[in-house]
């Protein structure tokens, strides 16, 4: 049986070579904006944040599932409830092994304005038609405008 256990939104993650464990740095609960926007561009819609992130997630699997493919997804949902896909991959679970960690790397992000953003991530097993929500990564925008001329 294959089993999602944890998904992380952080800034970045180490695998140490000698433990292979992994430390997640600065993990991502609040993300505040500072933008000067010139008084022609009082209604800017969206704002580009150049931000580089991960998210990573570690996943349990039986020997009988070595080998066998997930469809993974991730999703990036604005307050107002708006979805946007950020990425679709396959994830192959490796033989001899029954844990496999997935490091995602993403830069920039498209916001509104201020609120609760969502990371989704969402699987599609090989026997499934239809992805299905198996973490959702809350992240708090503060966007601090100030007009310039």
């Amino acid at each position: 049986m294959i089993n999602h256990i944890w998904s992380v939104l952080c800034q970045r993650s180490v695998v140490d070579s000698e433990s292979n464990n992994i430390s997640l740095i600065d993990v991502f609960e609040k993300l505040e904006v500072n933008l000067s926007i010139p008084d022609s561009q009082k209604e800017l819609k969206k704002i580009n944040v150049p931000v580089k992130y991960e998210i990573v997630s570690l996943w349990d699997y039986d020997e009988v599932d070595q080998g066998k493919k997930i469809s993974l997804q991730v999703n990036f949902k604005s307050p107002s409830g708006k979805t946007e896909k950020i990425l679709e991959r396959i994830l192959e679970l490796p033989h001899g092994k029954k844990r496999l960690r997935d490091r995602i790397n993403v830069h920039g992000i498209v916001v509104e304005d201020s609120g609760r953003y969502f990371f989704q991530v969402n699987e599609k097993k090989e026997k499934d038609k239809n992805y299905k929500v198996i973490s959702t990564l809350p992240l708090e925008i503060v966007v601090n405008k100030s007009t310039s001329n």
